[in-house]
């Protein structure tokens, strides 16, 4: 996310436009703005492809740029099993309810 938006300042910054002209356009403060470039603070999906939209780039350019990034890893859990059935079903479980959003890193012990 914050290449995108690092990205999206760059454009704005290119094309001459202030935060404030920005803000007035989208219908936020110039803070929100702000605050979207400076502290990488997430946009609504729809003020982010409005903002984007703006500034002349299209969703399928968001969505690659938010493709190419790298997700942020929110936590770690280590669980210790007793035994291989246990810890499969375990897994199962984590995989079909996290689907695509857990790494896992097995460690089987001897």
């Amino acid at each position: 996310m914050k290449k995108l938006l690092q990205i999206l300042r760059e454009n704005r910054l290119e094309k001459g436009i202030s935060q404030e002209y920005l803000a007035g356009k989208l219908g936020v403060s110039s803070s929100t703005i702000s605050r979207w470039e400076s502290k990488g603070n997430f946009p609504s999906t729809d003020k982010l492809f409005e903002h984007a939209s703006f500034l002349d780039l299209s969703c399928y350019d968001v969505l690659a740029l938010l493709a190419n990034e790298q997700p942020k890893l929110v936590g770690r859990i280590e669980i210790s099993a007793y035994n291989k059935a246990t810890f499969n079903r375990l897994i199962d479980l984590l995989l079909k309810e996290g689907g695509n959003d857990i790494d896992f890193t097995k460690t089987h012990l001897t």
